[in-house]
């Protein structure tokens, strides 16, 4: 019977396979496996996401910093969530400090935006990465977000300590 693996059985392909608790002859343990001794740089996962949000008349501008991946994309969407939960919401996400986002990250994105979009706000995105932009035009997302390269003037200027409802400078908590 010919299958998938071209005509071997999966028993015979699974023997053919290394153990998986060896690579090149020495144990291997994963980073979250009991009594893994490896260092910092052996678990290291990338910088997370720290949000900062501020409030400037009717307009939330979120600042994010770090990378937007797999891993760290639950909490950037819960937060996003709560700030589109009310009627017209009015965001500005500044993705200027992030240095990495898989599709993940756009998907958290495009659901920030329909959100928005449903409760008659908008979603604005600042960056003036032409990387970003190569990114939204190949997942085909080009017109999808309007995207600024700068702060818009009327939160532009506004120093932090004198915008409502500040919380910048710390990072907006997690939800479950």
């Amino acid at each position: 019977m010919v299958n998938f693996w071209g005509g071997r059985s999966a028993t015979a392909l699974t023997k053919a396979l290394p153990d998986p608790g060896t690579r090149t002859g020495r144990p291997y343990r994963t980073p979250h496996a009991p009594g893994f001794a490896g260092t910092m740089s052996d678990t290291s996962i990338g910088s997370t996401p720290h949000p900062t949000e501020r409030t400037v008349g009717g307009t939330t501008v979120v600042t994010v910093c770090g990378e937007i991946d797999l891993l760290t994309a639950p909490g950037l969407a819960g937060r996003l969530d709560v700030l589109t939960a009310g009627p017209c919401p009015d965001l500005v996400l500044d993705l200027g400090a992030v240095s990495f986002m898989d599709c993940t990250g756009l998907g958290v994105l495009c659901r920030a935006r329909n959100r928005a979009m449903a409760r008659h706000g908008r979603l604005r995105l600042v960056t003036d990465s032409t990387f970003f932009r190569w990114t939204l035009r190949h997942a085909g997302l080009a017109g999808v977000f309007e995207v600024l390269p700068c702060l818009p003037d009327g939160v532009a200027d506004t120093p932090t300590a004198e915008a409502d409802n500040v919380t910048a400078g710390r990072p907006a908590p997690e939800l479950r």
